[in-house]
């Protein structure tokens, strides 16, 4: 595949994209919204909409399956790290398995802070949008 070809399929992708994300904006509607009410089932409410399937409010559901994500990928990096141990201590002195060891060791590493950072930047907007 040449390289002009390339880059043409590639901004028509992002333009295809483009387009389609912009129908969302048309789509948008205008709620009004009193002063201090803010929130997904603030929003909902203004619509007239359910704010509940099971008696709690959606931002909580929401929260709380975000935990549980947080909690998944945390058992993830726990595996990870288990398994590179195993494969350094089994390594028997072999240059290779252990730098394959090490380098799971820092990529799940590098997994555990990238997602710890997307925690803490949701948790402070979060917080910045409630208030």
């Amino acid at each position: 595949m040449s390289k002009s070809l390339k880059i043409k399929s590639l901004l028509f992708i992002f333009a295809s994209l483009l387009f389609v994300e912009s129908a969302n904006l048309v789509m948008a509607a205008d709620i009004p919204a009193k002063a201090g009410e803010y929130g997904i089932s603030e929003t909902l409410k203004v619509e007239g909409l359910k704010t509940s399937l099971t008696g709690t409010d959606v931002d909580i559901k929401l929260g709380q399956i975000i935990g549980y994500l947080l909690s998944f990928v945390g058992l993830i990096f726990l595996i990870l790290v288990i398994y590179g141990g195993f494969m350094w201590m089994t390594a028997g002195g072999d240059a290779a398995k252990v730098g394959k060891a090490i380098e799971l060791f820092t990529q799940a590493s590098i997994g555990l802070l990238l997602i710890s950072a997307a925690y803490v930047i949701t948790k402070f907007v979060g917080d910045v949008v409630i208030k």
